[in-house]
């Protein structure tokens, strides 16, 4: 009789030996499924605010270090607090609009980033984000400068110019600057080869930039610009590619939905797979799932975020547009109040000494505050006497004697912290010796090292002495603190001046 009951080889302690094979792992499949891991860890990074802020310290002492040996405690306070405020605006926009795992880092000798996931962020939005660094320290700039014309401190003006010289130069229109960056989303995004030009130009402006200005920075950003074109172009192309596999019919007659229709930040299934292909065809090397995940995401981000339309491009052109005319026009409106207002006002006044003489004296006033005062001879006629000079602050700029209309005995020249950076000793309106700092050290010259120009421009001082009343060609000028540079440069700064000119008419 035939035995047809089933025995159970685990009960039986029977070993199956010829079971059905069983197909092994698809590699490919591996290979979609490890980046669609590595995309997912990227959307949803695990990052403590700790970390974070840990990173932000710790960069910022480097930051900060450096830069006070290369340029100094008061140029250091002023170029941290520009770049606080512009990457302050990067983090509110990105913050604003949704980005993820937003954070700020400072690069030492360089500046400060701020870093953030934003997959699928409307192409308006993200040129927005690209302003939000360089218009606010354009406007606080303009700002201070106008305040100076009320508050003459130096440091008002010194800062508004840092304010204005960095976020100005961000603002241009060249990757990786955030100008850069902005043209390239509203502008040249919406076409591979106006990319690839604008790419190419850009690189070109960067290593001119570099060769004028000796910069090993941008030669390097030149260079790497340089070798990110053809890489770009073929991710452009692909995108257009892949774009249009999308919108259009897929293999086997079947429509692929709307572009709209993706929802959330994925990549949908469908298209995922040949990004993935392309990128494992066209990349170099063999890439990890979490690099791949990175070209997957540039990709779909090219696919899936359109240009700003007509209507948003022309509003975000004239906004940054703006970034520009509103330091013109702080500048012409500086112009026209010092004109209309004429803040230079020169007087006589008569003080009592303590002996009961009376003393007369010039004074030059700014705005209404002292510049300058010189103390006259009986007639007043002529410089006799004490002379000071002052910064707009009050700090004194310089100090010497006159006599009969000459300069005489030791006249210094101090900088805003009231150090002395040079210093000439003068015998009847002729420099006997003089020196200056350079650094640490002093440099000596004596009138012997005079050039004959030189020699003739003080020979003519001294037979013309110096007073209020001397009239316009012979007025009071200021002479050159660096005694090597050129006679004709000090004429033309000397002719300029205003504080040292007096007109008797």
């Amino acid at each position: 009789m035939e035995d047809t009951s089933e025995s159970n080889p685990v009960e039986s302690g029977q070993t199956p030996q010829s079971a059905a094979p069983v197909a092994g792992p698809d590699p490919e499949e591996n290979r979609y499924q490890a980046v669609r891991e590595a995309i997912a860890a990227q959307q949803n990074p695990q990052r403590s605010w700790l970390r974070n802020l840990g990173i932000l310290l710790v960069s910022l002492v480097l930051f900060f270090q450096l830069g006070l040996l290369k340029w100094g405690l008061d140029a250091m306070g002023a170029i941290l607090l520009v770049v606080v405020v512009h990457e302050a605006g990067h983090w509110l926009a990105m913050k604003a609009f949704g980005y993820r795992n937003v954070q700020m880092f400072f690069i030492p000798l360089i500046g400060a980033a701020v870093a953030g996931r934003g997959h699928r962020v409307a192409a308006w939005k993200e040129a927005v984000v690209s302003l939000c660094g360089p218009l606010p320290g354009i406007i606080v700039g303009c700002i201070l400068m106008i305040l100076h014309m009320f508050v003459e401190t130096p440091a008002l003006l010194r800062l508004g110019a840092v304010f204005l010289a960095l976020n100005l130069l961000n603002l241009l229109p060249i990757r990786p600057l955030d100008g850069g960056r902005f043209v390239h989303q509203v502008l040249f995004s919406r076409n591979r080869y106006v990319e690839m030009v604008a790419n190419i130009l850009m690189a070109g402006v960067l290593l001119l930039i570099a060769l004028a200005l000796g910069s090993v920075l941008f030669g390097i950003l030149g260079f790497l610009q340089i070798m990110s074109v053809r890489q770009s172009f073929r991710m452009a192309t692909a995108a257009e590619h892949l774009r249009k596999e999308w919108s259009g019919s897929r293999a086997g007659g079947e429509d692929a939905p709307p572009l709209d229709s993706a929802q959330g930040e994925d990549i949908p299934e469908n298209l995922l797979r040949p990004i993935v292909d392309w990128i494992t065809q066209n990349m170099p090397g063999p890439m990890k799932p979490k690099a791949m995940a990175d070209v997957a995401l540039q990709l779909w981000n090219r696919i899936a975020v359109s240009p700003p339309g007509i209507g948003a491009t022309a509003l975000l052109l004239w906004v940054a547009a703006m970034g520009y005319v509103l330091p013109l026009g702080a500048f012409v409106t500086i112009g026209v109040w010092r004109a209309l207002n004429n803040p230079v006002t020169q007087q006589i006044v008569e003080e009592k000494a303590d002996d009961g003489t009376v003393l007369y004296k010039q004074q030059v006033r700014i705005l209404d505050r002292l510049q300058c005062e010189i103390e006259l001879s009986d007639n007043r006629q002529l410089y006799h006497g004490r002379h000071v000079r002052y910064y707009p602050d009050g700090t004194l700029y310089e100090e010497g004697q006159w006599a009969d209309g000459l300069r005489t005995g030791p006249w210094t020249v101090h900088d805003p912290n009231g150090a002395m950076t040079a210093q000439a000793w003068f015998e009847a309106g002729r420099p006997v010796r003089w020196r200056y700092r350079e650094g640490n050290d002093w440099i000596e010259h004596r009138w012997e090292d005079l050039s004959a120009e030189w020699v003739k421009y003080y020979e003519w001082h001294m037979a013309n002495p110096k007073g209020p009343v001397a009239g316009k060609t012979s007025g009071l000028l200021r002479p050159p603190s660096d005694p090597n540079t050129a006679p004709e440069d000090v004429t033309r700064s000397l002719s300029e001046s205003t504080i040292y000119r007096v007109n008797s008419e």
